[in-house]
């Protein structure tokens, strides 16, 4: 079993950027704030980590077992 905290950015070390956007939305991995328009808005910290997660390995396809194990 993994470490729960392996998708947290902490435990990524300094390899997440301050900020990624796409579109309107922007992900503030060091804060775990995500923002929509510029307007912070609330999400949970397992669906935020399951985001890390996806965004970690954005090429790869990933079973959901998977995903589930890393957050």
């Amino acid at each position: 079993m993994r470490d729960p905290s392996a998708a947290t950015p902490e435990a990524a070390g300094p390899r997440w950027p301050r900020r990624l956007r796409f579109g309107s939305v922007e992900l503030q991995p060091r804060e775990r704030r995500l923002l929509v328009d510029g307007t912070a808005v609330a999400i949970g910290a397992r669906a935020f980590d399951l985001l890390l997660a996806l965004l970690r390995c954005p090429d790869a396809l990933r079973t959901k077992d998977e995903l589930l194990d890393e957050v």
